[in-house]
């Protein structure tokens, strides 16, 4: 078996005005994984007008 080890993991997080973004690193800067999350953006348009 030839595995290879992470010994670390880097999570960035982006929080903007339309929402949370999430992106995983491996050692070398290798994208593991990523996600995001959109703000329910009704409230806003309300106040906005």
């Amino acid at each position: 078996m030839n595995e290879k080890v992470i010994k670390n993991i880097v999570m960035t997080i982006d929080s903007g005005t339309k929402g949370v973004r999430a992106i995983l690193f491996d050692d070398v800067g290798n994208e593991l994984g990523k996600s995001e999350i959109v703000y329910d953006c009704h409230i806003i348009d309300i106040l906005l007008t």
